[in-house]
């Protein structure tokens, strides 16, 4: 958890938790603010963040399908490793063994699958995000982006 809200804030971005209704999470670009419910797991809050962390690297404002999609890739992006999920991907056909041995969500996986070949996004996001992150909170950058 600590490197996503050290995503937020390379982003400008800050993170509260509060109980919400309706959702998960949410993303204000006028404010720069995510808001994360508290009573969610662990899984279902580090996917929340990660994905309204997506929302925050593209400046959305809706919640179109179009940009729900975007904001999961980024949150996979952020989530899973490369080398994690090529190794993954090696023992198993099925995602449900990548949900289990990387203990993501299977929306996380999705979306990873999705972006495995846009392999310059996946770059990207590592660069301008994920990078600066893991610097800012002196944690050593692995994997293949990391």
């Amino acid at each position: 958890m600590e490197q996503l809200f050290a995503c937020a804030e390379v982003l400008g971005v800050e993170v509260r938790h509060s109980p919400m209704e309706d959702r998960a999470g949410v993303y204000y670009d006028d404010l720069k603010l995510i808001v994360i419910d508290p009573r969610l797991s662990q899984e279902v809050e580090e996917f929340t963040l990660a994905h309204e962390i997506g929302h925050a690297y593209y400046g959305h404002r809706g919640e179109s399908p179009l940009e729900e999609a975007l904001a999961d890739e980024v949150a996979a992006a952020l989530l899973i490793r490369s080398h994690d999920m090529w190794e993954c991907s090696g023992l198993s056909d099925g995602p449900h063994y990548a949900v289990q041995e990387l203990g993501v969500s299977s929306r996380a996986v999705e979306a990873y699958t999705r972006i495995a070949s846009k392999r310059s996004l996946l770059g990207r996001i590592h660069n301008e995000v994920l990078r600066p992150a893991l610097r800012q909170i002196g944690e050593p950058q692995r994997g293949c982006f990391l």
